[in-house]
């Protein structure tokens, strides 16, 4: 499949505000890590079930495609005048979810630990 055919189909996946930040946040890390490391270490976690699954293991080719497509609208977003904030606020969410998802795991375990005594 070329470049072109992936453009093509990254078009079949508008994104909604938490997936473009999803890919805000990972051109962030593409621009201070190159496309590679940051493909491999800070791969954007999309909510839209269809868009990860395309993603899937075809990360590079498909990441550059959605990228590509976006191009423009990444840009917007880095002029804009509340773009630090904005970065800031979902940064933060990712963090808060982490967390309550680490608790929830730690929450689990315990009341299994609870349940062999």
């Amino acid at each position: 499949m070329t470049q072109q055919d992936h453009r093509r189909h990254a078009a079949d996946f508008p994104l909604s505000d938490y997936d473009f930040m999803e890919l805000v946040m990972f051109s962030a890390k593409v621009e201070s890590e190159g496309f590679e490391y940051a493909s491999e270490n800070y791969r954007p976690t999309f909510q839209d079930e269809a868009l990860a699954d395309w993603i899937g293991d075809y990360g590079y080719d498909r990441l550059r495609a959605l990228s590509a497509m976006h191009e423009q609208r990444l840009a917007a977003f880095w002029d804009s005048d509340d773009a630090d904030e904005r970065y800031d606020a979902h940064l933060d969410q990712e963090r808060a979810r982490d967390k309550a998802a680490r608790g929830a795991v730690d929450a689990t375990a315990a009341t299994r630990q609870d349940a062999d005594r």
